[in-house]
């Protein structure tokens, strides 16, 4: 069995945003070459791990931060936490830690990425994680604050909707 240890969020959020084919299509970059994740020093140290997995990785990851209804995201968070083969375990010092007996990178990296999700959405269900609410970005966020207010993936794409909206309104009174 292997002990499992939550990948940093930014990371998984670069992770989802750089190698998902959503996201990559949305920018433009879907024949751009991927950049190199894995040397980050906030990657997950798991050895050799494909590009092929990244991506797959990614894409299961942006479709449950895409999904609308709670029911679909625990529904394909279930799928995920199955495919990773996670099981829960409880140290001497009571402390809750994760555990699978899977040995190849993709369920491994899969299960570093459930077991983080699982730690940030304990206490504020799903409303910490979505899609960017940019008309032209499908970008994922995590909202690490914890008030479930967030509905961009940065400053940028808040800024640019913020500018849209005020030339908008002011189109709309000028007419």
């Amino acid at each position: 069995m292997n002990v499992i240890s939550a990948v940093p969020l930014p990371w998984l959020v670069r992770l989802v945003n750089e190698y998902a084919p959503q996201p990559r299509e949305a920018a433009g970059e879907d024949h751009d070459p991927y950049p190199e994740l894995m040397t980050d020093p906030r990657a997950p140290r798991i050895s050799r791990v494909a590009q092929p997995d990244l991506i797959s990785v990614a894409h299961r990851l942006w479709l449950f931060f895409a999904a609308v209804s709670e029911s679909e995201r625990a529904a394909l968070f279930n799928d995920m936490l199955d495919d990773a083969e996670l099981s829960p375990k409880v140290n001497e010092r009571a402390e809750l830690f994760w555990m699978t007996s899977r040995t190849d990178s993709g369920p491994l990296l899969l299960a570093g990425c459930a077991a983080a999700l699982l730690a940030a959405t304990q206490g504020h269900n799903w409303r910490r994680l979505g899609t960017c609410a940019a008309d032209d970005c499908v970008d994922v966020y995590v909202d690490e604050a914890g008030r479930g207010a967030r509905r961009y993936c940065s400053t940028t794409c808040l800024n640019r909707a913020r500018v849209r909206a005020y030339r908008s309104r002011q189109r709309a009174a000028s007419n």
